[in-house]
């Protein structure tokens, strides 16, 4: 954020972002085969549809093996339902907000809960973006430092900054940016 980055503008150059979809009517969850992370599970058989092989069972996790067969199957885009509970752990990649009063329901980079997914459900919330982070891509550094941070813009950071390299030394906006940009 010192560098006047928003926290979207950061995720999305550290992490792929995959997008969800949820059926209101049948409270069911779906992404697209080159969305699968390691450790979902799906309602449906994965089939090679060239030798009517199935490569993965339904109602059973997506294991690193399978996924990379998955993504040589060339159909990135088609739709399968995943179980819902595989997204819980998951990290959002925006606020979740009900359209309805724009109160934001569950904020950016918060992990999802069974309490998340009740609400996505309650607030009928047809998609949401989550950072892909799975058991083959673990890192969330990242993540965990823009949660930690309690700054919101460039000049907050900036002076945070200030303030653990010269403690008791009270910054004043510009004195704090011109340290900070010398140091680059």
């Amino acid at each position: 954020n010192a560098f006047g980055l928003s926290s979207r503008k950061i995720l999305e150059t550290f992490y792929p972002i995959e997008k969800i979809s949820f059926d209101p009517k049948e409270k069911r969850y779906f992404t697209s085969l080159k969305s699968l992370l390691v450790g979902f599970k799906t309602k449906d058989d994965i089939v090679d549809p060239k030798t009517d092989e199935v490569i993965h069972k339904a109602n059973k996790k997506i294991s690193a093996p399978v996924k990379k067969r998955v993504g040589r199957l060339g159909k990135g885009s088609q739709k399968i339902e995943i179980d819902g509970e595989s997204l819980i752990g998951c990290f959002l990649f925006e606020d979740l907000v009900d359209k309805k009063t724009g109160e934001v329901i569950s904020g950016i980079t918060q992990a999802i809960t069974e309490d998340t997914l009740k609400l996505i459900e309650k607030h009928g919330i047809q998609e949401i973006n989550i950072l892909h982070v799975d058991e083959e891509l673990p890192d969330t550094t990242i993540r965990e430092t823009m949660l930690a941070a309690k700054v919101e813009t460039q000049d907050e950071a900036i002076r945070e900054i200030y303030k653990r390299l010269r403690p008791g030394d009270p910054p004043t906006a510009e004195i704090a940016k011109t340290l900070f940009w010398n140091l680059f």
